[in-house]
């Protein structure tokens, strides 16, 4: 078995934090503000020329503030794959009013609706649906150096921003951003499909971040039902780096190969406050597949759901694990993984050769009759898991040494509320202790620090 020195959760969390702050500063910048125009446009032309005129400030000009009035039919550009001038300027399209929707022409039309080449992108208040490319990004490729991307939908609730029925022949089938700094906030995709990343394709190493969305019903023919990710930053100047994934619902998405849900190339991402159900892949990692070199920064996941739909008894979504890790170093702290059925033939929660730590989590699934050596977790004698503490789990497989981790091999951890929602069971030696508790961690200075888990509602009603 393989043992290294790791750093405490905490350090992981904090640093988390930091990035976090990071990138919002890179986001929204510090800068003064730049100043702006508005123009109003009704036409698929007077939107082409509003970015055109966009352009004609350069980069470092005026944004100007496209209000779209009215619902588009957009055709391709020429033969440029888009059906807008590429983006080079500082760029705002608005819907004004309810329902606003810029559509394409549907599978086969190969041609999206926006690209960028450096400069600044912002959606709000709109809808793209409908549009297909034969190359990267089904509705948005942002590439080329983009120093900033941002697609945010500010609200105070609700989507502001939906992709439906976007796709790619290639990676990205909603948006793709190579090298990019990308902002997702308050959106919806829904059954868009690529090869790689059905929705959201980040590579080149572009960071993100990506909060309050859902993400349902997309397809990957190859990797990343949802999401996909890969690739190193190519500035080396730039410190921003990572991708946070926060408040983000995942449900009936799938991959044919790995990662229905996600699929992870690299390091310094954060799953985080997000739930995962109904996820399939055809071959590993129904929910997430984390195959990062082995020497990138580690990826955290923290505070989320990963459950097995109450209404697939059978477990015909998933045939396989919840959790793919084949490489990379990964963090689990304060989830909650459930899976329902008493059946072995059922999928895992967690199979790992990569480097995996365990911290305040609930690993929570039926031990068939008779009991099966490895029913949550399996390492395949690679000695991939590790526990920092605070976890409660059903069945040992998972390795869970640690003097604060529990096992329990009775009754069920969590069992469905009233709403459907997987909840601490009566009488589970969760509350009020373990994983869904205060948990103590050492930061090796002598002084314990302390880890609020979160991620799903006790007996009380309360959340952890």
């Amino acid at each position: 078995m393989r043992h290294r020195h790791r750093p405490p959760v905490y350090r992981l969390l904090r640093d988390a934090l930091q990035i976090l702050v990071l990138c919002a500063a890179a986001v929204f910048g510090t800068a003064p503000a730049l100043a702006t125009q508005t123009v109003q446009v009704s036409t698929e032309q007077q939107l082409r020329d509003a970015i055109e005129l966009a352009n004609g400030l350069g980069p470092l000009g005026e944004t100007v503030v496209i209000e779209v009035l009215n619902s588009l039919q957009l055709t391709e550009l020429g033969q440029s794959g888009t059906a807008t001038p590429v983006i080079t300027g500082n760029v705002s399209v608005v819907g004004i009013g309810a329902g606003i929707t810029l559509s394409g022409g549907g599978m086969g039309s190969d041609f999206r609706a926006f690209a960028t080449a450096g400069g600044r992108f912002n959606l709000d208040n709109l809808t793209l649906q409908n549009f297909h490319s034969s190359g990267d990004g089904g509705c948005v490729a942002v590439t080329e150096g983009t120093l900033f991307g941002a697609f945010i939908g500010l609200s105070e609730g609700g989507t502001r921003v939906r992709f439906v029925m976007c796709h790619a022949d290639g990676i990205g089938g909603a948006i793709f951003a190579d090298d990019a700094e990308v902002a997702l906030i308050d959106f919806r995709f829904e059954q868009c499909s690529a090869a790689f990343g059905g929705a959201l394709a980040l590579t080149g190493g572009a960071t993100a971040r990506v909060e309050h969305g859902v993400f349902v019903g997309n397809r990957a023919s190859q990797d990343g039902g949802a999401i996909y990710t890969a690739g190193e930053r190519k500035n080396p100047a730039v410190l921003v780096r990572g991708r946070v994934f926060r408040f983000c619902e995942f449900e009936d998405n799938r991959s044919e190969r790995f990662g229905g849900s996600i699929d992870l190339r690299n390091g310094d991402n954060r799953i985080e406050y997000s739930r995962l159900r109904r996820g399939s892949a055809g071959v590993f990692g129904c929910y997430i597949n984390n195959n990062a070199p082995a020497d990138a920064p580690p990826n955290l996941y923290y505070g989320s759901q990963y459950l097995q739909s109450e209404d697939d008894p059978s477990g015909q979504l998933c045939g396989n694990t919840y959790l793919e890790i084949p490489s990379g170093d990964s963090w689990l702290a304060a989830n909650t993984l459930h899976r329902v059925p008493d059946r072995a033939d059922l999928p895992r929660l967690i199979d790992s050769t990569g480097q995996t730590t365990l911290a305040g989590n609930v690993l929570d699934s039926q031990s068939p009759a008779p009991p099966q050596a490895k029913v949550n977790c399996a390492d395949f004698g690679s000695g991939a898991f590790a526990s920092a503490g605070g976890n409660v789990g059903t069945d040992a497989s998972c390795f869970l040494i640690d003097p604060s981790d529990q096992l329990v091999d009775s009754s069920p951890l969590l069992a469905p509320d009233a709403d459907g929602v997987a909840a601490l069971a009566p009488g589970s030696v969760a509350v009020e202790s373990g994983a869904s508790g205060v948990l103590l961690i050492d930061d090796g200075s002598g002084s314990a620090r302390t880890l609020l888990p979160c991620g799903y509602r006790d007996i009380r009603g309360l959340g952890r």
